[in-house]
Protein backbone atom coordinates (compact mmCIF):
# COMPACT_ATOMS: atom_id res chain seq x y z
CA UNK A 1 0.00 0.00 0.00
CA UNK A 2 1.43 3.45 -0.88
CA UNK A 3 2.41 5.36 2.22
CA UNK A 4 4.52 8.20 0.87
CA UNK A 5 3.40 11.76 0.28
CA UNK A 6 5.09 13.32 -2.75
CA UNK A 7 5.34 17.10 -2.54
CA UNK A 8 5.05 19.38 -5.57
CA UNK A 9 6.00 23.05 -5.54
CA UNK A 10 4.78 25.53 -8.18
CA UNK A 11 2.48 22.86 -9.64
CA UNK A 12 0.79 23.86 -12.92
CA UNK A 13 -0.89 22.51 -16.02
CA UNK A 14 -0.19 25.19 -18.58
CA UNK A 15 -2.18 23.60 -21.41
CA UNK A 16 -5.48 21.75 -20.92
CA UNK A 17 -4.94 18.03 -21.40
CA UNK A 18 -1.14 18.35 -21.31
CA UNK A 19 1.20 16.97 -18.68
CA UNK A 20 1.39 18.84 -15.39
CA UNK A 21 4.68 20.33 -14.28
CA UNK A 22 6.27 21.37 -10.99
CA UNK A 23 9.34 23.37 -10.12
CA UNK A 24 10.30 21.01 -7.28
CA UNK A 25 9.33 17.42 -6.54
CA UNK A 26 10.12 16.01 -3.13
CA UNK A 27 9.93 12.44 -1.86
CA UNK A 28 12.21 10.11 0.07
CA UNK A 29 14.12 9.33 -3.12
CA UNK A 30 13.69 12.52 -5.19
CA UNK A 31 14.25 16.18 -4.52
CA UNK A 32 16.77 18.94 -3.94
CA UNK A 33 16.25 19.27 -0.19
CA UNK A 34 18.37 17.24 2.27
CA UNK A 35 17.52 13.55 2.14
CA UNK A 36 17.25 13.40 5.93
CA UNK A 37 14.39 15.92 5.78
CA UNK A 38 12.62 14.03 3.02
CA UNK A 39 12.94 10.68 4.79
CA UNK A 40 11.68 12.21 8.04
CA UNK A 41 8.55 13.73 6.62
CA UNK A 42 7.41 11.92 3.50
CA UNK A 43 6.05 8.81 5.23
CA UNK A 44 2.40 9.47 6.05
CA UNK A 45 2.53 6.72 8.71
CA UNK A 46 5.36 8.58 10.44
CA UNK A 47 5.68 12.32 11.11
CA UNK A 48 4.43 13.31 7.66
CA UNK A 49 5.52 16.88 8.25
CA UNK A 50 7.90 17.46 5.34
CA UNK A 51 6.48 19.15 2.27
CA UNK A 52 6.61 22.05 -0.12
CA UNK A 53 5.80 25.13 1.93
CA UNK A 54 8.62 27.26 0.61
CA UNK A 55 9.71 28.79 3.90
CA UNK A 56 9.40 25.97 6.42
CA UNK A 57 9.28 22.93 4.08
CA UNK A 58 6.28 21.74 6.04
CA UNK A 59 3.52 19.68 4.46
CA UNK A 60 0.98 21.63 2.44
CA UNK A 61 -1.74 19.33 3.77
CA UNK A 62 -1.15 19.84 7.47
CA UNK A 63 -3.38 22.49 9.00
CA UNK A 64 -5.47 23.30 5.93
CA UNK A 65 -9.16 23.92 6.39
CA UNK A 66 -10.73 21.08 4.42
CA UNK A 67 -14.02 20.79 2.62
CA UNK A 68 -16.68 19.76 5.11
CA UNK A 69 -15.13 21.81 7.93
CA UNK A 70 -16.29 25.17 9.30
CA UNK A 71 -19.89 24.48 8.32
CA UNK A 72 -23.16 25.39 10.05
CA UNK A 73 -23.78 22.71 12.66
CA UNK A 74 -20.69 20.88 11.48
CA UNK A 75 -19.07 20.42 14.85
CA UNK A 76 -15.58 21.28 16.05
CA UNK A 77 -12.43 21.59 13.93
CA UNK A 78 -10.17 19.25 15.88
CA UNK A 79 -6.74 19.93 14.43
CA UNK A 80 -4.21 22.75 14.37
CA UNK A 81 -4.61 25.29 11.59
CA UNK A 82 -1.88 26.90 9.53
CA UNK A 83 -1.29 30.58 9.06
CA UNK A 84 1.11 32.67 7.00
CA UNK A 85 2.55 35.72 8.70
CA UNK A 86 3.87 38.95 7.11
CA UNK A 87 7.61 39.44 6.67
CA UNK A 88 7.53 42.66 8.56
CA UNK A 89 6.74 41.14 11.95
CA UNK A 90 8.73 37.91 11.59
CA UNK A 91 12.10 37.99 13.29
CA UNK A 92 15.06 39.13 11.23
CA UNK A 93 17.64 36.69 12.57
CA UNK A 94 21.34 37.64 12.53
CA UNK A 95 23.66 35.62 10.27
CA UNK A 96 24.16 32.04 11.43
CA UNK A 97 21.13 32.01 13.75
CA UNK A 98 18.09 29.88 12.98
CA UNK A 99 14.91 31.84 12.37
CA UNK A 100 12.65 28.81 12.75
CA UNK A 101 11.59 26.31 15.40
CA UNK A 102 10.18 22.79 15.32
CA UNK A 103 8.25 21.50 13.42
CA UNK A 104 9.77 23.66 10.65
CA UNK A 105 12.83 22.40 8.77
CA UNK A 106 13.94 25.84 7.67
CA UNK A 107 12.78 29.44 7.51
CA UNK A 108 12.68 32.45 5.22
CA UNK A 109 14.70 35.45 6.30
CA UNK A 110 14.50 37.57 3.17
CA UNK A 111 12.53 40.69 3.93
CA UNK A 112 11.90 39.88 7.60
CA UNK A 113 11.93 43.03 9.73
CA UNK A 114 10.62 41.90 13.11
CA UNK A 115 12.60 42.13 16.36
CA UNK A 116 10.95 39.42 18.50
CA UNK A 117 12.97 36.16 18.29
CA UNK A 118 9.86 34.15 19.17
CA UNK A 119 7.96 35.28 16.06
CA UNK A 120 9.55 32.80 13.68
CA UNK A 121 8.46 30.17 11.19
CA UNK A 122 7.25 26.95 12.73
CA UNK A 123 5.98 28.81 15.81
CA UNK A 124 2.67 27.75 17.30
CA UNK A 125 0.11 30.48 17.95
CA UNK A 126 -2.96 30.07 20.16
CA UNK A 127 -5.63 31.85 22.10
CA UNK A 128 -4.51 31.24 25.69
CA UNK A 129 -6.81 29.39 28.08
CA UNK A 130 -7.19 32.35 30.42
CA UNK A 131 -9.08 34.26 27.71
CA UNK A 132 -12.78 33.45 27.78
CA UNK A 133 -14.09 33.00 24.26
CA UNK A 134 -17.44 34.53 25.19
CA UNK A 135 -15.61 37.62 26.40
CA UNK A 136 -14.26 38.22 22.89
CA UNK A 137 -17.75 39.27 21.79
CA UNK A 138 -17.61 37.38 18.50
CA UNK A 139 -20.51 38.10 16.18
CA UNK A 140 -20.30 35.28 13.62
CA UNK A 141 -20.50 31.52 13.97
CA UNK A 142 -17.49 30.70 11.74
CA UNK A 143 -15.36 33.03 13.87
CA UNK A 144 -16.54 31.25 17.03
CA UNK A 145 -15.57 27.90 15.52
CA UNK A 146 -12.12 29.19 14.51
CA UNK A 147 -11.58 30.75 17.94
CA UNK A 148 -12.39 27.44 19.67
CA UNK A 149 -9.88 25.64 17.46
CA UNK A 150 -7.20 28.27 18.04
CA UNK A 151 -7.65 27.94 21.79
CA UNK A 152 -7.64 24.14 21.82
CA UNK A 153 -5.21 23.33 18.99
CA UNK A 154 -3.59 26.55 17.79
CA UNK A 155 -2.14 27.41 14.39
CA UNK A 156 1.36 26.97 13.01
CA UNK A 157 3.19 29.70 11.13
CA UNK A 158 4.20 27.80 7.99
CA UNK A 159 5.48 30.50 5.66
CA UNK A 160 5.90 34.22 5.12
CA UNK A 161 4.32 36.81 2.87
CA UNK A 162 5.30 40.34 1.78
CA UNK A 163 1.66 41.34 2.24
CA UNK A 164 0.50 43.36 5.24
CA UNK A 165 -1.93 40.77 6.55
CA UNK A 166 -2.00 37.20 7.74
CA UNK A 167 -3.52 34.31 5.79
CA UNK A 168 -4.95 30.88 6.51
CA UNK A 169 -4.57 27.79 4.33
CA UNK A 170 -7.64 26.16 2.80
CA UNK A 171 -8.37 23.27 0.45
CA UNK A 172 -8.82 23.93 -3.25
CA UNK A 173 -8.74 20.88 -5.47
CA UNK A 174 -10.69 18.37 -7.56
CA UNK A 175 -13.28 17.95 -4.80
CA UNK A 176 -14.09 21.64 -4.69
CA UNK A 177 -13.08 25.07 -3.42
CA UNK A 178 -13.30 25.75 0.31
CA UNK A 179 -13.88 29.45 -0.36
CA UNK A 180 -17.02 28.70 -2.37
CA UNK A 181 -18.28 26.40 0.40
CA UNK A 182 -17.70 29.14 2.98
CA UNK A 183 -19.65 31.76 1.03
CA UNK A 184 -22.53 29.41 0.27
CA UNK A 185 -22.77 28.40 3.94
CA UNK A 186 -22.42 31.79 5.62
CA UNK A 187 -23.53 34.31 3.00
CA UNK A 188 -20.35 36.39 2.96
CA UNK A 189 -16.88 35.83 1.50
CA UNK A 190 -13.94 34.49 3.45
CA UNK A 191 -11.57 36.14 1.01
CA UNK A 192 -11.35 39.92 1.13
CA UNK A 193 -8.69 40.44 -1.52
CA UNK A 194 -7.31 38.60 -4.48
CA UNK A 195 -4.05 36.75 -3.88
CA UNK A 196 -1.69 35.17 -6.36
CA UNK A 197 -1.83 31.79 -4.64
CA UNK A 198 -5.47 30.56 -4.71
CA UNK A 199 -4.74 28.05 -1.93
CA UNK A 200 -4.42 30.87 0.57
CA UNK A 201 -7.53 32.70 1.72
CA UNK A 202 -6.51 36.21 2.74
CA UNK A 203 -8.07 37.25 6.03
CA UNK A 204 -8.09 41.01 5.52
CA UNK A 205 -8.21 43.34 8.47
CA UNK A 206 -10.40 46.44 8.40
CA UNK A 207 -8.25 49.14 6.81
CA UNK A 208 -9.34 52.01 4.58
CA UNK A 209 -5.95 52.74 3.05
CA UNK A 210 -6.07 49.98 0.43
CA UNK A 211 -7.35 50.53 -3.09
CA UNK A 212 -10.10 47.94 -2.73
CA UNK A 213 -11.78 50.06 -0.08
CA UNK A 214 -12.67 49.33 3.49
CA UNK A 215 -13.29 45.73 4.50
CA UNK A 216 -15.80 46.04 7.28
CA UNK A 217 -18.56 44.03 8.87
CA UNK A 218 -19.01 41.44 11.61
CA UNK A 219 -16.64 38.84 10.07
CA UNK A 220 -13.79 41.34 9.79
CA UNK A 221 -14.41 42.67 13.29
CA UNK A 222 -14.29 39.09 14.57
CA UNK A 223 -10.95 38.47 12.86
CA UNK A 224 -9.56 41.58 14.55
CA UNK A 225 -10.68 40.24 17.92
CA UNK A 226 -9.26 36.77 17.33
CA UNK A 227 -5.89 37.71 15.87
CA UNK A 228 -5.53 40.56 18.33
CA UNK A 229 -5.42 38.04 21.17
CA UNK A 230 -3.14 35.36 19.70
CA UNK A 231 -0.05 34.42 21.70
CA UNK A 232 3.12 32.68 20.59
CA UNK A 233 3.71 29.38 22.39
CA UNK A 234 7.39 29.38 23.27
CA UNK A 235 7.67 25.88 24.78
CA UNK A 236 6.07 23.90 21.95
CA UNK A 237 8.29 21.08 20.69
CA UNK A 238 8.43 17.42 19.66
CA UNK A 239 8.36 16.32 23.31
CA UNK A 240 5.67 18.78 24.39
CA UNK A 241 3.36 19.23 21.41
CA UNK A 242 0.88 21.99 22.12
CA UNK A 243 2.55 22.82 25.43
CA UNK A 244 0.90 25.91 26.88
CA UNK A 245 -1.95 25.70 24.37
CA UNK A 246 -3.20 22.78 26.44
CA UNK A 247 -1.54 23.24 29.83
CA UNK A 248 -2.01 26.95 30.36
CA UNK A 249 1.37 28.13 31.60
CA UNK A 250 1.29 31.91 31.30
CA UNK A 251 5.07 32.12 31.58
CA UNK A 252 5.51 30.24 28.31
CA UNK A 253 3.37 32.48 26.12
CA UNK A 254 4.21 35.78 24.46
CA UNK A 255 1.63 38.15 23.10
CA UNK A 256 1.76 38.68 19.36
CA UNK A 257 -1.02 41.06 18.62
CA UNK A 258 -2.77 41.43 15.26
CA UNK A 259 -4.05 44.98 15.02
CA UNK A 260 -6.76 46.28 12.71
CA UNK A 261 -4.55 46.25 9.66
CA UNK A 262 -1.30 44.63 10.70
CA UNK A 263 0.47 42.28 13.04
CA UNK A 264 2.65 43.69 15.77
CA UNK A 265 4.47 42.23 18.76
CA UNK A 266 4.05 43.75 22.19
Amino acid sequence: MPRELVGLFAFARCTPGAHATARHVSSSTTGTWPRAWRQTGSDIYSEGRFGEHGGTHLSVLGGALRLGELRPGGGRIRHALKIIVPHRIQWHAPPGVNNWVWPAFNGDNNGNRGSDPHVVQGALYALPPWIGLNALGLETEPARQIAWTLQNYGAYNVDSTPAQTCAIGVEIGPAGDFRNQFRADWGFPMVRESYTNPNIARLRQDYTGWSDGANTGPWIRDLDRIFGNLHVITNNGPDSIGAVAHHGSRSSARRSRCGRSRWRSV
